[in-house]
């Protein structure tokens, strides 16, 4: 295998054929770079932000009968409780503002809802 030397290299570079592949390199760099660092960084929040918010609001808060009828008494059926944003933030010993906008980001990726006041799983 043939490596290139620094000098050769340095000639590479400013001949027309060198300068043509830097500008494609540089132009592909510029198309490429910020959508990958968007998405590293949505990543990141994900992984470690969401994903505890996300966590709290799947364990779902149910109350309520379980929608049977016995010979007395028609029982209600069971319903959920949306968690509100002071609940997971007290939960996670975090401020309300941070878990705010985690649910905001839950819920522009379609897996929670606002729903009376408070916010839970979507279905």
């Amino acid at each position: 295998m043939h490596w290139l030397t620094w000098q050769q290299l340095s000639e590479f570079v400013r001949s027309w054929q060198g300068a043509a592949a830097t500008f494609i390199a540089i132009l592909a760099a510029l198309y490429y770079g910020p959508r990958q660092v968007l998405e590293t960084w949505d990543w990141y929040w994900d992984r470690f932000r969401d994903i505890a918010v996300y966590g709290v609001v799947k364990r779902r808060k149910i109350m309520g009968g379980s929608g049977g009828q016995t010979n007395f008494v028609q029982l209600s059926r069971p319903t959920e409780i949306p968690y509100s944003a002071r609940e997971i933030a007290d939960y996670l010993n975090r401020k309300e503002k941070s878990v705010l906008r985690s649910l905001r980001r839950l819920e522009h990726r379609g897996k929670v809802e606002s729903y009376l006041g408070g916010w839970r799983l979507k279905d």
